[in-house]
């Protein structure tokens, strides 16, 4: 993290706020950069963050890479389990399903995993946690069997049209190699996953460019968007009432 004045007015922790309670105690300093790279995207950088930014497109979007990892209530939709406002920051949390239909590699895998030592993280309220750190970065906490990944992602705006999406993926050291394939297996799983998102990024963008619509009403599974949009509003000036733009 930047801050461009020689003396800030407030620390990175007085700005994060409520998220270091939440990410205190987490092992960062055990987990290792297993993968980077960056996609160029024809979108605007707000569009993939709003993508980014709930858990309901998971069984429809990617029913053939994630949709039958995550919980989902009786209609079949994912939800989430909590959801918090942190100031300029919003995380929300989800869970896994609790049984999946697995291949006899991913059940080798996860039996493997059931022996690996705990790697925990406190105050975690769910097997996913999201947090959203305005304005353009989202740290990702992954809670599979005993082992724990982090993904980054920040959104680098290059022209009204045109987003770099950089994307690291963070392990614990593999003390085996069965470790070693669970975060291979992982690191493709999530690339794949991640591909069609990008291509849905640009086909929405170029909806939105159609000027097709003035307006987008945004409902209560979209609450991360919501506080998103009030908080750029804010921070833009764009609106005029004051206080806490996560009121």
């Amino acid at each position: 993290f930047i801050h461009l004045d020689a003396d800030p007015a407030e620390t990175l922790r007085e700005y994060l706020g409520g998220v270091t309670g939440r990410l205190d105690g987490c092992p960062f300093h055990e987990m290792k950069l297993l993968h980077h790279y960056k996609v160029e995207e024809r979108a605007n950088w707000k569009a993939i963050i709003d993508a980014q930014n709930e858990l309901y497109h998971l069984p429809y979007l990617h029913r053939r890479t994630l949709g039958h990892v995550f919980g989902k209530n009786a209609s079949s939709k994912s939800r989430f389990t909590d959801f918090s406002l942190y100031g300029h920051h919003n995380s929300w949390s989800g869970e896994n399903a609790p049984s999946q239909k697995l291949t006899p590699f991913k059940l080798a895998l996860i039996e493997t995993g059931k022996n690996a030592p705990k790697f925990d993280v406190k105050h975690k309220l769910g097997d996913i946690n999201h947090f959203n750190l305005f304005p353009n970065t989202v740290l990702t906490l992954y809670q599979i069997g005993n082992f724990t990944s982090c993904i980054m992602y920040n959104f680098w705006p290059v022209a009204v049209d045109r987003t770099i999406w950089e994307i690291r993926y963070y392990f614990k050291e593999a003390a085996s190699v069965r470790e070693r394939l669970q975060q291979e297996y992982f690191k493709c799983l999530i690339r794949e996953a991640l591909q069609e998102d990008s291509a849905t990024h640009e086909n929405v963008h170029a909806g939105i460019a159609t000027g097709a619509k003035s307006h987008i009403f945004v409902q209560d599974d979209e609450a991360p968007i919501r506080h998103f949009h009030s908080v750029l509003e804010h921070h833009l000036g764009l609106r005029c009432n004051s206080g806490n733009p996560a009121s």
